[in-house]
């Protein structure tokens, strides 16, 4: 008798309820990082790594140009956001 391997089962789980999993994306990310969080994991640390692999997977699937391209207009709604909104300016905390 083979061997039980959890990971295919998530895998078919996964495969069987995509469409579902893709409408909530934005939530299963946001829940996954307060679940983490609530566990004693930085939330600085979380903000990266989770920014680190999107933008890897966006290199990989759409290419940098275009990678590039949405990083600046998210810049550009940042600086806007924060233009209108001086307060928010105080929170920005450098990585270095």
């Amino acid at each position: 008798m083979p061997k039980p391997n959890p990971r295919a089962e998530i895998v078919k789980s996964i495969e069987a309820n995509a469409s579902l999993i893709e409408r909530n994306l934005g939530s299963l990310w946001r829940r996954t990082a307060e679940d983490l969080a609530a566990g004693g994991v930085d939330k600085a640390a979380l903000a990266n790594s989770i920014f680190d692999a999107a933008t890897t997977i966006a290199i990989e699937t759409i290419g940098v140009d275009a990678t590039v391209e949405h990083l600046r207009k998210v810049a550009d709604l940042f600086e806007s956001f924060v233009e209108k909104n001086p307060k928010y300016a105080s929170t920005v905390v450098s990585r270095h």
